[in-house]
């Protein structure tokens, strides 16, 4: 069984809750050059979203770890946009 079925579904909303209050920070982030905040998150959900059920959103994580460690800030923008998207689509059919 994979481990995203064990997961109870209430905290696949906490999961998805810190994901929305990442991307605020992200656009934050972008504005004031924290390309190690952006490389970190990234990173985790680079790292956790599979495990939470939410495939769509790991090659976002690693766009996202992968723009900020070439400081690439139109990619940024573009990466946090595409994930602000997944996770609204997400919010409509899964929560």
């Amino acid at each position: 069984m994979p481990l995203s079925t064990q997961i109870p579904h209430e905290m696949k909303i906490v999961y998805i809750q810190r994901r929305i209050a990442d991307l605020a920070e992200c656009n934050k982030a972008i504005e004031s050059g924290d390309f190690s905040f952006l490389e970190k998150i990234g990173h985790q959900v680079k790292g956790n979203a599979q495990s939470f059920g939410f495939d769509a959103l790991s090659p976002l994580g690693i766009a996202l770890e992968t723009a900020a460690k070439s400081r690439d800030i139109p990619t940024l923008r573009k990466v946090v946009d595409d994930f602000t998207h997944a996770v609204e689509h997400i919010q409509k059919t899964e929560m």
